[in-house]
């Protein structure tokens, strides 16, 4: 339900669809590689999002569809499938991303993105090195595709936080992403 409307969504291997009420069909998209779906409110603005799954071995990695009230239909965020694990910064209109990236997640990153005309966009990028070459935290800003290093901090550092990797990043973004915008 979301503004007093039911919504039903399908997904098999062939399609993926969703009604509005008894037969409105507001979206359609190819199934691509999603294997689920869900609502949730992703931007907190108090609508249900449309979640769709992609298969394969990278966890949390999703196409988003976000709830667009004046036209009672969901409209696609380009490239948030790029934001695996995407997490809101509270009242912010940032997001953070992690992913795994080898050495048994001793190599990690993690970007910092919002979302404008429906497009996620990367603004910062976290990468930790821990597989033993050139051990450390290493933070970029991105800026107009554009990567610069801004700081470089030791591996260890993660250590000091309960959450390791996973607190210092949550730490990190919502009371650094003011230095990316």
């Amino acid at each position: 339900m979301i503004k007093g409307i039911k919504y039903t969504a399908y997904l098999d291997q062939w399609s993926f669809w969703v009604i509005k009420g008894r037969s409105d069909t507001v979206l359609k998209v190819s199934p691509d590689n999603y294997v689920k779906f869900e609502f949730r409110d992703f931007n907190r603005d108090g609508y249900k999002d449309l979640f769709l799954e992609w298969g394969g071995n990278l966890p949390e990695r999703y196409s988003l569809f976000l709830f667009v009230p004046l036209k009672a239909s969901f409209q696609e965020v380009k490239n948030f499938s790029d934001f695996p694990a995407a997490t809101p910064i509270k009242s912010t209109g940032y997001y953070y991303s992690y992913y795994r990236n080898g050495c048994a997640d001793n190599a990690w990153g993690s970007h910092l993105f919002r979302i404008i005309n429906h497009m996620a966009v990367k603004v910062g990028h976290i990468k930790g090195d821990g597989c033993g070459i050139q051990d450390g935290i290493y933070i970029h800003r991105v800026k107009a595709g554009k990567t610069t290093l801004t700081e470089t901090l030791p591996l260890q550092t993660i250590n000091a936080y309960k959450e390791g990797k996973f607190g210092f990043l949550h730490q990190y973004w919502t009371t650094k992403y003011r230095q990316f915008i």
